[in-house]
C-alpha cells in the first residue's frame, strides 16, 4: 500500500511523467487533379486485333527466338496541343513472370513454347508484368490525331516450339497529362 501511495504521489508531484517527447513535426501535402480530358481514343483503338503472320515452327526452335514483328497503333483525337499521352498495360493471368503474353488458345491444336512479346515504338520489349516505363513512351499531342506506335511478335519461351494456334490479350489504360 505504501508503494502505491508513493508512486501516486510521484505522479501527482510531476517528478514522474507519462508523456513522451518527439522531435519536430512536418507536413505532407497531397495534390492532384480529377477532371475530364478533351482526348478521345478512336473507336478502332479501343479493341485492337493484331494478326501475327503465319511462321514456321523452326523459326522459333530456340529459347528467346523472336519473329513475325507486326505493328499496331493506338490513336487519340481531340487532345489539346502539348498534352502528354501514354498507355500502360495491366498484367493479368495472361502475363507470365517475364512480362510476355501466354497462349490462352483453347484449341486442341494450340502452339506450345511460344508467347507474344509487345514492343514499344523503338522496338524494345515491354515487360508487361512490371510496366514502369510507360512514361518514357509518352507522345506529345500537337493537335489532330496523335498515334502511339507499338509492335507484337512471337517469342519462344523454350526450345522446340510446336505448331498450332496462338491467342492472347491484355488490357491497357490511357493516361493524359
Amino acid at each position: 500500500m505504501k508503494k502505491t501511495l508513493l508512486v501516486a504521489a510521484l505522479f501527482a508531484s510531476g517528478l514522474v511523467s507519462t508523456a513522451s517527447y518527439a522531435g519536430p513535426t512536418g507536413t505532407i501535402t497531397v495534390t492532384g487533379n480529377v477532371g475530364t480530358s478533351s482526348c478521345v481514343l478512336q473507336t478502332g483503338s479501343t479493341n485492337v486485333s493484331v494478326p501475327l503472320p503465319r511462321v514456321d515452327p523452326s523459326m522459333l526452335a530456340n529459347a528467346n527466338d523472336v519473329i513475325g514483328i507486326t505493328g499496331f497503333q493506338l490513336k487519340v483525337d481531340s487532345c489539346t496541343a502539348g498534352t502528354k499521352i501514354s498507355a500502360s498495360f495491366s498484367p493479368d493471368s495472361n502475363t507470365d513472370a517475364n512480362g510476355n503474353l501466354t497462349n490462352t488458345s483453347t484449341s486442341v491444336s494450340g502452339v506450345t513454347n511460344a508467347q507474344v512479346q509487345l514492343l514499344d515504338q523503338n522496338r524494345q520489349a515491354i515487360n508487361l508484368m512490371n510496366d514502369t516505363g510507360f512514361a518514357s513512351r509518352q507522345v506529345v499531342a500537337s493537335g489532330g490525331t496523335t498515334t502511339l506506335q507499338y509492335y507484337a511478335q512471337y517469342f519462344a519461351k523454350q526450345n522446340n516450339t510446336t505448331p498450332g494456334d496462338l491467342l492472347s490479350s491484355i488490357q491497357f489504360l490511357m493516361s493524359y497529362e
